[in-house]
């Protein structure tokens, strides 16, 4: 992965930045001044890296001379960031160095796209030289996006923590949707819990509102739950909405994993204020609209869609086409033909896809599909995006990566027109 070194004070510009990266596919390693910065690109050799301008300890002027007067740095290509558009100050850091100078906020798409264009055309790995030319980007204010959706867990079953699952994850299912100030979550799987503590650190003194939606309540969707910070902060509000379960209510299935039998914490211990819903209908949360339809699983498993300004989010985990289980038939395309029309003209298809073609006879009526199942779905729903979710714990990084390639390449031959990629644990996409 292309290595960036991110120097900025300010943390939510930081942070914010930091996710946009990883999620374009580099390495980040960020720092808070420019003295940092200067340690981190020494230790770290780094491909490119992004300074603000008005930093501690080093401003961003200092550090690109720095930058050039050290011959281990000198051809690293230089991104200048600041909310400072005097012609002079642009004039001076293109001549202490900087390639390029962009107006903040940061525009991700096209700061992406410069440092991927740098990075591949620099001569050889290890060195940034470039000569693009400078270039200028602004973004629309806070809010411009009507969604941001990040991955917190993306593996199914069992999490799968170790070197071989490191770019897409081993946490179990955790997804978190953002519009305005609302804070959505869907599942609780092992995910959640790092999904808390980031929640903790941006939001420090301030009382949450989360609303946390649960597809089902099998193991891997649920046992995050216990560790998941602001759930223990008095003056926090936690939502809890799925279905009813099959012999019992939705809030005795969560007190009763919770159970001194499994763990040493009870959920009366927890002092957030709780609620728990149990869904008949669709739900308004400020300015989104949340429906649902029930997903062919193992007990009761629900899928969900998310509507706002025009733009949605569908997020479908734990299905077994019916075709695959009962046999190609008139009910069961109807059955199908459901869940591609609660898809249909989605921006972004949250789906899962555990299984390859050749997995899935051994795991049939498991409650899963694979996949091609995935594509098909998504092309029959004419959606934008595709992302391929829940994935085996059995699937390395390396298989994960010849499952997109096999995907691809069966999309040419289809004729299928979406963008599909894998999702990853920690990826940030924005709407």
């Amino acid at each position: 992965m292309p290595r960036i070194v991110l120097a900025d004070d300010d943390d939510d510009i930081r942070r914010v930045v930091e996710m946009g990266l990883t999620a374009s596919g580099f390495e980040v390693f960020a720092a808070p001044d420019g003295e940092e910065a200067l340690r981190l690109m020494r230790e770290k050799k780094p491909d490119a890296v992004v300074l603000d301008l008005m930093m501690p300890k080093m401003h961003g002027f200092a550090v690109c001379q720095a930058i050039r007067q050290d011959p281990q740095l000198k051809d690293l290509f230089i991104v200048v960031g600041s909310a400072k558009a005097y012609p002079a100050d642009i004039k001076k850091v293109k001549e202490l160095g900087a390639n390029v100078y962009m107006q903040k906020p940061h525009n991700l798409k096209l700061l992406a796209q410069t440092l991927h264009d740098a990075i591949v055309r620099r001569p050889g790995s290890g060195s940034s030289g470039s000569s693009a030319a400078p270039v200028s980007g602004t973004v629309s204010g806070p809010g411009a996006d009507v969604f941001q959706v990040k991955f917190w867990g993306t593996r199914g079953s069992i999490a799968t923590p170790g070197h071989q699952t490191l770019r897409y994850g081993g946490n179990t299912s955790c997804v978190e949707v953002r519009s305005g100030g609302t804070i959505l979550l869907f599942d609780c799987g092992t995910g959640v819990r790092e999904a808390g503590i980031a929640l903790m650190r941006e939001f420090p003194k301030q009382p949450l509102k989360i609303h946390l939606f649960v597809s089902h309540t099998h193991w891997d969707h649920i046992q995050g739950f216990p560790f998941f910070a602001p759930a223990y902060v008095p003056g926090n509000q936690l939502s809890i909405y799925s279905l009813r379960g099959t012999d019992k209510g939705l809030e005795k299935i969560f007190t009763g994993q919770m159970d001194s039998t499994y763990f040493p914490v009870d959920l009366a211990d927890m002092r957030a204020e709780f609620k728990f819903v149990e869904l008949e209908a669709p739900v308004q949360i400020g300015d989104m609209k949340v429906l649902h339809v029930y997903l062919n699983h193992p007990g009761v498993a629900i899928g969900f869609r998310v509507e706002n300004a025009g733009k949605s989010v569908v997020y479908v985990t734990d299905h077994e086409p019916y075709y695959r289980l009962l046999g190609d038939s008139e009910q069961s395309r109807k059955l199908d033909t459901e869940i591609d029309t609660f898809a249909h003209d989605t921006d972004l298809y949250i789906r899962e896809a555990q299984y390859t073609e050749e997995e899935y006879p051994s795991h049939r009526s498991w409650g899963h599909g694979t996949w091609k199942d995935a594509l098909h779905s998504a092309h029959a729903a004419k959606v934008r995006r595709l992302f391929l979710y829940h994935h085996d714990p059995m699937h390395d990084d390396e298989t994960i990566d010849r499952i997109v390639e096999s995907c691809r390449a069966y999309m040419q031959e289809q004729g299928m027109k979406f963008e599909c990629s894998a999702a990853a644990d920690q990826q940030l996409i924005s709407l």
